[in-house]
């Protein structure tokens, strides 16, 4: 009987126009995102070959009328002008040689030593002053960046410009589970399971006539959504990282992350801390979805609900604000949603505090998905499979 009715539930999931459209965007987007926006996307530490060669060349010229009018030393207003700018012209150079011969190593190493002495480049970039706390931001990125180079160097695996752009298939793995795009993953497990039940009151005959108990009727649907949702999730991120991966490499299992910490995250430790945190998330809002469907009966009033909870954040979070209604935000489950910078330690250093921690949220997330359970399980009691069909 729990076979059956898991198949069942599998095929009108697995044909369901609007699971297909959903899943055909999302793979559109993919396609368009790594053939078009990430080639073009600039990094911070991106290397243009033609703004460099023109900056050193304008340097070069100003250094030969230092030379001829004898300002080669200690100036009152420039400093040490001249010694600064030949420095530049020189290391620079090296760059472009090691950059054209393709050995990134060296590029790697001069970069580094150039850093040390020099880290304008952050100070005064775009992402920088753009952010909230501009002098914090930057050299956070820096000390990160400092950090990604050394890991490099120590590693005997081949350096690629991919690498260095962080454009490599498993960097940008890192990138996603880091950024709010994360979002959409779990967004997913809602949109997939916002008709788990109302779509059987128009099917009414087949379910009313299963002789199981409406509870474990509600966790084999359930069931049959998570292992529905994870699977579009594994093969649309086998399809990203295969097309990612033919095009800027794939990288390797040592090439690690770089925590708010400053210590090394490798691949495999990132997977085995975010893979329980997302089941959870993902069956947290399918069972959540479950008893909205129970209450409202709509689709669309389940869809929205939990979007709403999963996108809240959004309306309150500030890097100032610790808070909410006097409830400190390690308490509350949204802060929680944004799992990468919660595994990474990101989320601390954003909000200057200590109390964001991964022990700490699997503790809130557990007794959320508790809490809600408990109230399904009370809601199937009020809300019988008859009076749900007859409604």
């Amino acid at each position: 009987m729990y076979r059956r009715l898991f198949e069942h539930e599998f095929k009108l999931m697995f044909f369901s126009k609007k699971n297909i459209i959903f899943i055909v965007l999302l793979a559109s987007i993919l396609f368009l995102y790594v053939t078009i926006i990430l080639p073009e996307k600039a990094h911070i530490e991106t290397f243009n070959t033609d703004e460099v060669k023109e900056q050193v060349g304008v340097k070069e010229v100003l250094q030969d009328q230092r030379r001829e009018e004898g300002h080669t030393g200690y100036g009152v207003m420039t400093g040490f002008i001249y010694g600064s700018e030949e420095y530049y012209v020189r290391i620079y150079n090296k760059m472009l040689n090691a950059y054209q011969n393709e050995d990134f190593r060296r590029f790697i190493h001069l970069r580094v030593n150039y850093l040390l002495t020099n880290n304008e480049d952050y100070v005064n970039s775009e992402q920088a002053q753009s952010a909230p706390i501009p002098n914090k931001d930057a050299d956070h990125l820096f000390k990160k960046t400092l950090t990604r180079f050394e890991h490099y160097l120590e590693l005997d695996h081949p350096i690629t410009y991919s690498m260095i752009e962080e454009k490599t298939a498993l960097q940008q793995l890192h990138q996603f589970i880091l950024s709010t795009l994360i979002y959409i993953v779990i967004f997913s497990a809602i949109y997939f399971s916002s008709n788990i039940l109302t779509k059987d009151r128009t099917h009414q005959s087949l379910l009313r006539g299963i002789p199981m108990n409406w509870y474990h009727t509600m966790s084999i649907k359930s069931f049959v959504s998570l292992v529905y949702t994870l699977l579009t999730i594994m093969i649309l991120g086998i399809f990203a990282i295969t097309l990612i991966g033919l095009i800027f490499g794939f990288g390797h299992l040592k090439l690690g992350l770089v925590t708010a910490n400053y210590d090394m995250m490798y691949t495999n430790e990132l997977l085995l801390k975010i893979g329980p945190l997302l089941i959870l998330l993902i069956f947290m809002f399918i069972r959540l979805n479950v008893m909205l469907s129970l209450i409202f009966k709509h689709a669309a009033v389940v869809l929205s609900i939990s979007t709403a909870f999963l996108i809240s954040e959004f309306f309150y979070y500030s890097r100032r604000t610790r808070e909410l209604f006097n409830i400190d935000l390690s308490y509350l489950p949204q802060t929680y949603f944004d799992i990468g910078k919660i595994v990474t330690n990101e989320k601390n250093f954003l909000l200057n505090t200590e109390t964001i921690t991964y022990t700490q949220g699997i503790i809130v997330l557990v007794c959320t998905f508790i809490l809600i359970e408990i109230s399904l399980f009370m809601t199937t009691i009020l809300v019988t499979k008859r009076r749900f069909f007859n409604a």
